[in-house]
């Protein structure tokens, strides 16, 4: 039985996950485009839709035999996986002080390390933010297309959500 909890999804498919949200508006997309965007062999790009559509994360689209597009459950995990890479690059940004595009390649690199808690926590701390840095939508609602790319960011600045004041632990007395 496929699944597609988070814990299953390797960090190689969440990067692809990306790459497919990035391409919604769009009728489906290519191994050989996902490839070229992720900068893998198109090889690689061929086994990793193999192993997503076996979880039934991504499926052909009907009447196009080359074009693939998200499942229900792959545009949900997609999304999850945007969320937490949105999440780190306000964290990146707001708090840590890193430029944009420094914010993006490290938040590559952490998004499908974190903890659904720290996950948690940090949407917390962060007040909640209903963009990323860039303006983008990261929970947009399923019956409205998708506007624009993670690649295609407006370079509007954008104001970080507020930051919440770090809760001290509490001091227990000592016995």
């Amino acid at each position: 039985m496929a699944t597609t909890r988070r814990a299953a999804l390797t960090a190689a498919a969440q990067e692809y996950l990306l790459a497919f949200r990035s391409h919604s508006d769009d009728e489906g997309v290519t191994p050989s485009r996902i490839a070229k965007d992720l900068e893998v062999s198109k090889q690689a790009a061929a086994e990793m839709f193999r192993r997503l559509a076996d979880d039934r994360l991504i499926a052909p689209c009907s009447g196009h035999a080359r074009l693939w597009q998200l499942t229900a459950s792959g545009e949900s995990a997609a999304d999850a996986v945007f969320r937490r890479h949105a999440l780190l690059e306000w964290l990146l940004t707001g708090v840590v002080g890193m430029p944009w595009a420094a914010a993006d390649v490290e938040a590559r690199r952490l998004h499908a390390s974190i903890s659904p808690e720290f996950e948690t926590r940090l949407e917390e701390m962060l007040g909640h933010p209903q963009t990323c840095p860039h303006g983008n939508p990261t929970e947009p609602p399923r019956h409205v297309a998708r506007r624009g790319s993670h690649s295609q960011h407006s370079r509007r600045a954008r104001r970080p959500p507020s930051i919440a004041s770090p809760r001290r632990p509490r001091r227990t007395p000592h016995s």
